[in-house]
């Protein structure tokens, strides 16, 4: 009640200064009905003799906002964009128990009374500034939908649009749209204004902006100077803000996508069209305007740049190196070592010491593998065993033999039978372990136990083993050489007919 009794004596006071009601309800945040009414009955009880503070009651108990609206007054002063769907959820907490159509009605009063941004057209003269920025689209087709992106580029001066469509925000693509769109305006302007985007900006704080080094670079050698606008401020590229939006109404709504180059080549027709028509703003076509802004652009230079981008990366021991979720091979050896990317629009590279390793296409496509068998001709294939096996194999000559033998008779503990035999070769030779391994092959005795009595009764006593001599399939022993009787057949014919009879 105080509140609402101080608040109708600012009223009255600001009555008898000469302002309006309407200006009374700006400067306190009222509605303007609420002023008349308060005016209305200060007015009754000054006629009827009551006390204000009788009337400041009833006035309380008609708006049971009124304790309430310093704190619409602050949140909206200090952020002028609160919604009255929020501000009404905030002072429920804070007790009220009005409708959200009552929070509406004073918040929409109290924004009226709020300074307003006011807008100053900004233009610049010719060949001063281009503006850059994207839009998006969604592309269905095969039952897919695929986001597509359009790069809208307007020379600020003529307002020559120019547009194409892209699937990809890559750095290299975007430097090639830009690119593009210098060669379709015929020249470069001295200052390209982007949004901050990441392709064109890698970190800004406030006014410190730190531009992306593929932009920097490009600008370097074509002579413009880059810059960014403030986030979320329509003013200063508003050209090509309303364009993007111009050409998703005029253009991209309700058309069918075949493919996009096709897309491509129909926007580069309506970008033809729309720039020979009368611009609403300027009453030119942009072309006609553009004559004049040419003379100020700078050249484009005779030989179009190479625009690409480097990046490193880590090739695995499989000769893998990963690039946008999918994988490449290349030579076998350059596996585990790190490797050049050049990447290009359509295509990639990839090299080492300026030697080309392998280039291949861009791809939308994830999750692919894409090997070349050539990489892998010659591959060192390791040692496919154990390091306990090979420790076991170059025992000595035998070895190979005597553990084929000992994994029929031993499975059960060949690990460990394995490891007490070559234990052995710490305190025996290898030739005293090759003529152990013969006795044990020759008499079908393997294992650690047998071979180990072998080697210490060979050391102790030598002639109680004698060494068994091995022979070669390769020069077997001579046979003993017989004499055979030759006979004349006419023998055999004589024995014949004596057992005959004759």
């Amino acid at each position: 009640m105080r509140e609402t009794l101080m608040t109708m004596i600012q009223v009255r006071t600001l009555k008898n200064e000469g302002l309006s009601q309407t200006a009374i309800a700006q400067r306190l945040g009222l509605h303007r009905q609420t002023v008349a009414r308060y005016l209305e009955r200060m007015d009754q009880a000054e006629e009827a003799g009551q006390p204000l503070e009788t009337v400041a009651c009833r006035a309380a108990r008609d708006h049971a906002i009124d304790p309430y609206l310093d704190h619409l007054r602050t949140r909206l002063t200090a952020y002028p964009e609160l919604s009255a769907k929020r501000l009404h959820h905030e002072l429920w907490d804070l007790g009220f128990r009005g409708s959200r159509r009552t929070v509406r009605r004073y918040v929409a009063t109290i924004k009226s009374g709020l300074p307003r941004r006011v807008y100053q057209p900004y233009e610049t003269g010719p060949g001063e500034q281009a503006q850059v920025d994207w839009g998006h689209e969604i592309w269905e087709h095969g039952g897919e939908q695929t986001k597509i992106y359009s790069f809208v580029f307007v020379l600020a001066h003529s307002r020559v649009r120019y547009v194409e469509y892209v699937t990809s925000l890559d750095s290299v693509v975007f430097l090639n749209c830009l690119y593009r769109a210098f060669e379709y305006i015929g020249g470069i302007p001295q200052t390209v204004l982007f949004d901050n985007a990441k392709v064109v900006v890698s970190e800004r704080v406030g006014r410190v902006i730190r531009f992306h080094a593929d932009l920097l670079d490009l600008a370097a050698r074509l002579g413009f100077r880059p810059a960014a606008c403030w986030v979320q401020d329509p003013e200063t590229k508003g050209k090509v803000e309303s364009t993007v939006g111009y050409v998703h109404r005029d253009f991209y709504y309700g058309r069918t996508v075949i493919d996009l180059d096709s897309l491509n080549q129909q926007v580069r027709a309506w970008c033809d069209r729309v720039n020979q028509t009368v611009h609403t703003t300027t009453r030119m076509p942009p072309w006609e305007r553009w004559l004049a802004e040419q003379p100020h652009l700078h050249p484009l230079p005779a030989k179009r740049p190479a625009l690409f981008r480097v990046q490193s990366v880590q090739v695995t021991k499989e000769s893998l190196f990963t690039f946008r979720q999918n994988q490449y091979s290349v030579p076998k050896d350059y596996a585990r070592h790190r490797i050049r990317l050049e990447i290009y629009e359509d295509a990639f590279e990839a090299k080492a010491d300026d030697q080309v390793l392998g280039r291949w296409p861009r791809t939308t496509a994830k999750g692919q593998m894409f090997l070349d068998p050539a990489h892998y001709a010659g591959r060192f294939t390791g040692l496919k065993r154990s390091a306990l096996e090979h420790q076991f194999r170059t025992l000595c000559p035998q070895a190979h033999t005597y553990l084929e033998g000992l994994a029929k008779t031993r499975g059960a503990s060949l690990r460990e039978q394995m490891q007490q035999i070559v234990a052995l070769a710490e305190t025996y030779s290898s030739a005293e372990l090759d003529a152990a391994m013969v006795r044990g092959i020759q008499y079908g005795n393997y294992g650690y136990g047998s071979l180990h009595r072998i080697l210490k009764t060979r050391r102790e006593a030598p002639e109680a083993l004698p060494d068994i001599p091995t022979t070669s399939a390769a020069s077997p022993e001579p046979l003993p050489q017989i004499a055979v009787e030759v006979r004349d057949p006419a023998y055999y014919a004589n024995v014949g007919r004596r057992a005959a009879g004759g």
